[in-house]
């Protein structure tokens, strides 16, 4: 299978690799433009809207834990890209893992531990994703601060389980 790099076909000008890079570094893109239009209301916002732009920022950690996780040091636009300003250099997985993590506290403010909507992102979400996160920088002793990842990761599944009301389910067999 040549489309997962099997004889060599694994390159920058892959299918696959352009697919999955194009299309998080779009979504980025999208929910950049929209936090950035958004910056000037924070203060006059509704609750509802406010949960809504937390649920972008949740979107936006989450394509960039898909990229760290795949390539290591990544471009990291924390803003949307203006004319001039769409070279970045590759910023050190650490930064990004670091900035990952500090989306998803900023986030999970504006988000109930459940949604009152099938699908919508919710702080359970939200902290599961960090405690995934910080597990992956951990596992990899990102910066030489594996301890505090794992610290994170730990603190991140214990407040889901304390917090989110939901629970493992009793029966294994039932899974299935």
């Amino acid at each position: 299978n040549t489309s997962l790099g099997a004889g060599g076909g694994l390159n920058p000008d892959n299918g696959t690799v352009l697919t999955v890079w194009t299309s998080c570094y779009q979504s980025i893109a999208r929910c950049n433009s929209v936090l950035d239009g958004s910056e000037p209301f924070l203060n006059t916002l509704t609750p509802k809207a406010k949960q809504y732009l937390a649920e972008i920022r949740v979107i936006k950690a989450f394509m960039y834990s898909n990229l760290v996780a795949l390539y290591g040091d990544i471009p990291l636009y924390k803003n949307a890209v203006t004319s001039g300003k769409d070279k970045v250099s590759r910023t050190p997985q650490k930064e990004v893992y670091d900035y990952i993590i500090s989306e998803l506290d900023a986030a999970s403010t504006d988000l109930a531990w459940k949604s009152d909507q099938w699908g919508r992102v919710n702080k359970t979400f939200a902290q599961g994703l960090k405690a995934r996160v910080a597990l992956m920088a951990g596992s990899l002793n990102v910066g030489e601060k594996s301890s505090d990842y794992l610290k994170i990761a730990r603190d991140a599944a214990k407040n889901v389980m304390d917090n989110s009301g939901r629970s493992l389910n009793p029966s294994f067999e039932a899974l299935f």
